[in-house]
């Protein structure tokens, strides 16, 4: 269905349409390399990177979408029939096929699929790291059952050597992700006094995100006092904020697709002596591997400076911790930077540095940070002070 000229130079498309047929051009490019004729993409975020589409529909857990992308040609975008209007605001596919009621949509795929010709060929599928397939797993089997002669395999490589290096245009999104979600710290700050409570300071960082460009907040951890200090990923709480308590934000927001995540802490006034000093050791393991990082520096080697930093402080090395990983689309993104990583850095990764210490009582002490890999080394996205804030 195509798209009328007005729509497709508004500003509802989050990258030119030449942004998107540079990436399917790159995904063709590797796909004749491993023998695939087609790539079938059901996963959210790849669906967002070939095609431009997306929609708060993705929460829905009974309406699929999908995409095929072509050896040769231009994708085929597959999806339920409501979505068509979003579609033609977000997409720069013109092949946009829909479908009505649940057994409708694996006949388009299989349709879809033979309308290029891979029907009894190599097709790769999401079925790796980080990837899944997005339908249920009866339907998966009715997908395979009405094409017998096709040969699925998993297609990760090919995504994240695709997703894992970024262009010069998605990395102006996720410096903005950056901007907002650093200057949100500020936000909280500004709201943190004795009698608040930790959603309120999660409200204060929400608006804050969202005053400033953001589409949603991507994820508001909020933590304070003795009995939070080890849960990592809590949600905000009633919990009213009291002197001398540490408040640790792990925070991050979507800008036009892409994500940002950071931690920094404050204390209602005065830090008890030993935090403060745990505070600035887990500062200066941050930065400790971020001079490790570089294009072709070994990613095991940015966690082997964590692991001899942390021996040489007398801290434990948990079994896996690890450093970072890269993000971009999704929050968490291939490869991880951490232990068992493989491979060397990329100019163009986008990855967190986000080591951390383990000190008792006081749970994992950390500082986040989003760097952009560069030939020389790197470039921090992320602008908060990166102390300890003491709020008096």
């Amino acid at each position: 269905m195509p798209h009328s000229s007005l729509l497709t130079e508004s500003l509802c498309l989050d990258f030119p349409p030449e942004e998107f047929q540079r990436r399917v051009a790159k995904a063709q490019g590797l796909m004749r390399e491993h023998d695939m004729a087609a790539l079938f993409v059901s996963h959210l975020h790849n669906i967002f990177y070939f095609t431009g589409y997306r929609s708060w529909l993705r929460d829905s857990q009974h309406r699929p979408f999908a995409a095929v992308l072509p050896a040769q040609g231009d994708p085929i975008l597959i999806l339920p029939s409501l979505e068509i209007g979003n579609a033609n605001l977000k997409s720069w596919v013109k092949d946009v096929r829909l479908w009505q009621a649940t057994d409708d949509y694996v006949a388009l795929y299989c349709d879809a699929l033979r309308g290029v010709g891979a029907s009894e060929a190599t097709v790769g599928i999401e079925m790796g790291d980080d990837l899944w397939l997005g339908m249920p797993i009866y339907q998966w089997t009715r997908f395979q059952q009405r094409l017998p002669k096709c040969r699925f395999v998993s297609s990760t490589d090919v995504m994240w050597q695709l997703r894992s290096v970024k262009s010069p245009a998605e990395v102006e999104h996720i410096r903005s992700a950056a901007r907002i979600a650093s200057h949100s710290v500020s936000a909280a700050w500004d709201a943190l006094r004795p009698g608040v409570t930790e959603l309120q300071i999660s409200a204060a960082i929400g608006q804050s995100m969202l005053e400033q460009g953001a589409e949603v907040p991507a994820f508001l951890i909020v933590k304070s006092g003795w009995g939070a200090y080890n849960a990592g990923n809590k949600f905000a709480t009633p919990r009213v904020i009291r002197a001398g308590d540490i408040v640790t934000l792990d925070i991050g927001c979507q800008y036009r697709g892409y994500a940002s995540d950071m931690i920094r802490s404050a204390c209602l006034g005065q830090p008890d002596p030993e935090h403060r000093r745990l505070q600035e050791v887990a500062l200066a393991l941050n930065r400790t591997c971020l001079a490790e990082v570089r294009a072709g520096a070994p990613i095991k080697a940015i966690d082997q400076a964590r692991q001899r930093f942390l021996q040489e402080h007398g801290f434990p090395v948990p079994p896996y911790a690890g450093v970072g990983h890269n993000l971009g689309i999704s929050v968490h993104e291939m490869p991880r930077i951490g232990p068992e990583g493989e491979g060397a850095l990329q100019t163009g990764n986008v990855i967190t540095v986000e080591p951390s210490i383990k000190a008792g009582p006081w749970g994992g002490i950390s500082v986040e940070d989003i760097v952009l890999v560069t030939d020389t080394g790197y470039e921090l996205l992320t602008t908060a002070p990166r102390e300890l804030y003491v709020k008096e």
